[in-house]
């Protein structure tokens, strides 16, 4: 599904990776390399790509329980160390931060101190999950802030906020981020997303 939907990297910093400890992250990280997939949110990580002549760098952190190491977890110090080292190295520094509480519509204090953090450090996008509901966003000096996503591929059927997301679509020209969409989706029958026409 994740190659022929055309998912080129994808993070393993969340609360679920270590379900079935070191060797399941091993293996998870090893099947989606041999597909083609890079990984971020590992130790020592950070992800380079180049897309038509733009560097990006990739980090993910993950900041709810779960993180064993090699697992990449949100701590302030790590998260300054990694980021700055990719704001010297890339055009652009995206990081996919893995947080907040569950069925919650907006950010708490934790998320919105380490969303800032992180902007500080140097980074472009700031791009959340975990809360299974979609939250705001913020634009905060020169990094926009998406703070949680909602659910796409979940089976959490017994409500309606759960069975709701968008895709964001974040374009860049000359390393500035000059357009954002999100495309909102709803999950039908058990993991079934459906992008919704507006």
């Amino acid at each position: 599904g994740l190659v022929a939907s055309g998912v080129a990297v994808a993070t393993l910093a969340n609360n679920h990776i270590s379900d079935y400890g070191g060797v399941g992250i091993e293996n998870t990280a090893k099947i989606l390399r041999e597909n083609s997939i890079d990984v971020a949110g590992l130790e020592g990580a950070i992800l380079y790509k180049t897309v038509k002549g733009t560097s990006f760098a990739f980090l993910a952190f993950n900041d709810i329980y779960g993180s064993i190491p090699p697992v990449l977890k949100a701590d302030s110090e790590t998260i300054k160390r990694l980021v700055k080292e990719a704001r010297k190295n890339a055009d652009v520094v995206v990081v996919s931060m893995h947080w907040g509480v569950e069925y919650r519509a907006t950010p708490d204090n934790r998320q919105v101190e380490l969303a800032h953090l992180v902007a500080d450090a140097g980074a472009d996008l700031v791009i959340g999950n975990h809360p299974h509901w979609i939250q705001n966003d913020e634009q905060y000096k020169n990094t926009y802030i998406k703070y949680a996503h909602g659910n796409l591929v979940f089976d959490q059927m017994w409500s309606e906020e759960t069975k709701k997301g968008v895709i964001g679509k974040y374009t860049f020209e000359d390393g500035k981020l000059v357009d954002k969409e999100f495309i909102p989706t709803y999950i039908v029958d058990y993991g079934q997303p459906q992008v919704i026409a507006n």
